[in-house]
């Protein structure tokens, strides 16, 4: 590997990582459900103001059905099956 490709991996590796140990932590505190609504409201908090400057509001509004389903089948649908396996599995038992 090269010089600059190991600090790259090690950077991707923890990035990746990160929210894997973030969601083990939170169910601790929140069930599954709140956890992926925490998610998608701080991605909200984030993303919306870049939309909002960009103009998209009004693609929102003309588009507004396949940006829910893909919201649904992108979005919710995996981070409450990530969740819902994060509690459901515990850390210590085989192929967790």
């Amino acid at each position: 590997m090269s010089r600059r490709g190991l600090p790259l991996f090690i950077t991707v590796s923890v990035l990746w990582g990160v929210p894997y140990l973030l969601i083990s932590v939170a169910l601790e505190g929140l069930g599954p459900v709140g956890v992926v609504a925490g998610r998608v409201a701080l991605g909200a908090l984030v993303l919306l103001p870049v939309a909002w400057r960009r103009g998209l509001p009004r693609l929102l509004r003309e588009r507004w059905r396949p940006l829910l389903l893909l919201a649904v089948v992108e979005v919710a649908a995996p981070f409450t099956l990530i969740a819902v396996g994060g509690a459901w599995c515990l850390p210590d038992s085989p192929g967790c």
